[in-house]
């Protein structure tokens, strides 16, 4: 995801696999990173930039020749984070570029759309993979997984981020929040941002830890 030439490597690759075009590119990128920022070192703070930030913005700048040729009817779906939707204590990092990711959509949204090239954000809440397997914070050896279900919340299937993928390619929303924990957070957001901003004070890390 760092490598700029990589990304134009791969995607030539596809694209000639592909029968030589590329209606859609899905941007994934994303590593945990966890803990409270004046712990964090550096290197930490710089590899989750570069891979889940600068990632996208290179996947995107790889993509746009191909996506422009197909268009219209092409998209480019960044996958973004309930993390992008609200800012938690301990994880100023990952949520950054979260954030971040969902910018860059808003951005190229008004910048593509007179190529008439379809760009969403996917903002997911705990899905099904193996990011929940790692701590997510510095300070604890416990997985994200066992925290996300001790706080009575609901891990999505990853099969429900798929869905939202196709239903982003051919739909015209710039955000589609998937699982019920990214739905209310979105909601609450744009309604009630005085009660969730009460609400995450209110945490010390990630989940409440």
């Amino acid at each position: 995801m760092r490598d700029r030439a990589a990304w134009d490597e791969a995607l030539a690759a596809f694209h000639t696999a592909a029968g030589s075009r590329i209606d859609a590119v899905v941007n994934n990128a994303g590593i945990g990173t966890g803990g409270s920022l004046h712990e964090l070192d550096p290197e930490e703070i710089d590899r989750c930039l570069d891979i889940n930030l600068k990632g996208v913005l290179y996947g995107a700048q790889a993509a746009y020749p191909y996506l422009q040729k197909t268009a219209p009817g092409s998209a480019l779906i960044n996958i973004a984070s309930a993390a992008g939707i609200a800012g938690s204590a301990g994880m100023s990092v990952y949520c950054a570029t979260k954030f971040g990711v969902r910018a860059v959509s808003e951005s190229l949204d008004a910048e593509w759309a007179p190529d008439r090239i379809t760009v969403a954000s996917i903002c997911p809440s705990f899905i099904e993979t193996p990011l929940l397997d790692g701590t997510g914070n510095r300070k604890s050896n416990e997985q994200i997984r066992d925290r996300v279900r001790a706080a009575g919340l609901e891990i999505t299937p990853v099969e429900e981020v798929a869905r939202a993928v196709w239903d982003a390619v051919h739909g015209d929303k710039l955000d589609y929040f998937v699982g019920k924990t990214s739905k209310q957070m979105a909601f609450a957001k744009r309604w009630m941002p005085g009660k969730v901003r009460k609400q995450l004070r209110g945490s010390s890390g990630p989940l409440g830890r």
